[in-house]
């Protein structure tokens, strides 16, 4: 008979081989932490063609297209069926998971789930820097998690 923690190896061993590209709140280990209960392996990457703005009243952004612009992140590498499940129902409504091509630092590309913004009204026309989040809304928004 499993235990928890039996099924919690035999879940993490499923791991899906496409890994989610993450640019706003997510890219927080905290954050991750928090709603998956284990934080994934992360690594730089950035998508081309997408701006990061931020959305009216929030403390997170939406991607908008731009093809002259890209939008910097993480990849989180090893994440199961059962993370994805839980990271759609925190994105919500306002969000669709759909693949996108990321580059890596070297040059490299690869598919990647990514949080696309379905809100364009919602928008402002002023870029989400995470560090800003960091500085300004990080505890807070932890807080409401």
């Amino acid at each position: 008979m499993f235990s928890a923690a039996d099924s919690t190896i035999v879940i993490r061993t499923c791991a899906l081989s496409t890994p989610l590209f993450c640019y706003g709140t997510l890219r927080h280990p905290h954050v991750m932490q928090r709603l998956l209960g284990w934080t994934p392996e992360a690594s730089a990457a950035r998508l081309p063609g997408y701006r990061c703005l931020q959305v009216v009243g929030k403390a997170y952004p939406g991607l908008w297209r731009d093809r002259n612009a890209d939008c910097t992140g993480y990849l989180y590498h090893g994440l199961t069926q059962h993370d994805i499940t839980r990271l759609d129902h925190y994105e919500g409504d306002d969000y669709v998971r759909r693949y996108c091509m990321v580059r890596t630092p070297g040059g490299g590309r690869l598919i990647a789930w990514v949080y696309l913004y379905r809100r364009p009204e919602k928008l402002t026309t002023r870029i989400w820097r995470y560090e800003t989040f960091l500085r300004d809304s990080l505890v807070n928004y932890l807080g409401e998690l």
